[in-house]
């Protein structure tokens, strides 16, 4: 069965994941959005990878990926772990459209302005685009039902371990 298929046959599961994967991809960008005002969502700083998932590192500059570290391209990286901490690894990756740029630049600079949550623009998910390491096809995060699969992080020795997400 395909995924169109499986959608269709499970409309309600499918509902479900959809606003999951929407409210997932808002909060990410709460969060990278927010990382530096209190400390309570994060350290201010973000994991990126330079060679495509195969490793990462922190990175404290606040650019929105993609940008160029000592001429390669950075992009976000997002860190999972499943023993506490003693491997981790990057189960996905994220860019910005240079429109998505844009907007999330914007988002920045009027949450900066103000005390409370930025307005969050639909838009950006968008020109929001994630992808697994390796993988040559990058996904638009409004793209519900491939976005979904590839946000569902799996432990990579027991796919039946949930994975925990690695905050800098």
């Amino acid at each position: 069965m395909g995924v169109r298929e499986a959608i269709n046959h499970k409309r309600g599961l499918s509902l479900f994941i959809a606003a999951a994967v929407i409210a997932a991809g808002l909060g990410m960008v709460y969060w990278n959005l927010n990382g530096d005002s209190s400390g309570a969502l994060g350290s201010g700083k973000d994991y990126i990878t330079l060679d495509d998932g195969k490793s990462f590192q922190l990175d404290a500059s606040k650019q929105m990926p993609p940008f160029t570290v000592d001429g390669k391209t950075a992009y976000r990286a997002f860190v999972y772990t499943c023993d506490g901490g003693k491997s981790k690894w990057v189960g996905y990756i994220q860019r910005y459209t240079p429109h998505g740029k844009k907007i999330a630049e914007k988002m920045l600079e009027q949450q900066r302005a103000s005390s409370g949550m930025p307005q969050l623009n639909p838009e950006l998910l968008e020109n929001t685009e994630i992808k697994r390491p390796n993988d040559p096809q990058w996904v638009r995060q409004s793209n519900v039902a491939l976005a979904g699969q590839i946000a569902d992080v799996k432990c990579p020795h027991n796919a039946n371990e949930t994975p925990e997400l690695v905050i800098p």
